[in-house]
């Protein structure tokens, strides 16, 4: 299985919260992705592609733990290509 597949899999029960993001799983505390105000968004959408109202953080870029775990996984690519 190719490191790409593992790390979508790894990514099962961690995507967009329910709520802010959708009425899907997961709960805020058990996601790897931002959200509209989250207050440890890594990459904020800039005004005025986001709603001011809606503070940092959007659904779809990983958050501090989710970011984490891609470089973890992009780590054991290169491993495996010898780099």
């Amino acid at each position: 299985m190719s490191v790409t597949a593992v790390l979508h899999l790894a990514f099962h029960g961690h995507e967009s919260p329910k709520v802010v993001c959708g009425d899907d799983p997961p709960e805020i505390s058990n996601t790897w992705i931002q959200y509209p105000g989250d207050p440890e968004s890594n990459s904020p959408l800039p005004l005025p592609i986001r709603r001011k109202e809606e503070g940092p953080g959007d659904c779809f870029h990983p958050n501090e733990v989710g970011a984490a775990t891609i470089s973890d996984f992009v780590n054991l690519a290169a491993v495996e290509l010898d780099r």
